[in-house]
């Protein structure tokens, strides 16, 4: 069986709770589920290939015949799961800024998960923290490092993944960042 995760956002709060009860009668883990900005709805599912695919379709078909409009669901399936991708979601993970470090905002936690799935893929990239924006607008933040030589190519890879799929979002990269901005960015809590 190879793990995939799944990250489903819904253009309605009504609908998302819909797509949660559907998901919840599949063996799959729900990870978590909850009302985000803009009266969205994100489910983030675990499990086998198969059934991810399964849950991702029957929710984007509820969606649709509930009346949420094709441009108000989004999701993106990531197969295998990437390491350190829910640690980083939670503030779990505790990663010392590396030799480089990419900055990600995305217009949604999908799109987050699709650029997170091309940077995590190599494994010379670490999550370090990803954020879901709460506010009046949805919206992602991302945060990755590692050596500068793969990040400025693994941004690059996340940009024509964006592109591929009509994604947008700005995706930065620091190279060799100053001791001070170390400083700032130590999330690790190590001097």
């Amino acid at each position: 069986m190879t793990p995939s995760v799944a990250c489903l956002d819904i253009g309605s709060v009504a609908i998302g709770y819909v797509c949660l009860e559907l998901a919840s009668r599949l063996e799959i883990e729900i990870v978590e589920a909850s009302v985000v900005g803009g009266a969205r709805f994100q489910i983030f599912l675990r499990g086998s290939e198969a059934a991810v695919a399964e849950a991702v379709h029957a929710a984007q078909k509820s969606a649709l015949a509930g009346g949420v409009d094709a441009t108000s669901f989004e999701s993106e399936v990531l197969t295998p799961e990437p390491p350190g991708l829910f640690a980083a979601m939670y503030s779990l993970a505790e990663q010392r800024l590396d030799e480089s470090l990419i900055v990600c905002e995305a217009p949604s936690m999908s799109a987050l998960f699709a650029a997170a799935g091309v940077l995590l893929a190599t494994g010379q990239l670490r999550a370090i923290e990803i954020k879901a924006l709460r506010g009046a607008t949805a919206g992602a933040l991302g945060f990755f490092t590692g050596p500068a030589s793969a990040c400025g190519l693994a941004a690059e890879g996340a940009r024509a993944r964006w592109k591929a799929s009509g994604r947008s979002g700005r995706i930065e990269c620091l190279d060799a960042p100053s001791e001070k901005f170390r400083e700032y960015f130590n999330l690790d809590g190590r001097a």
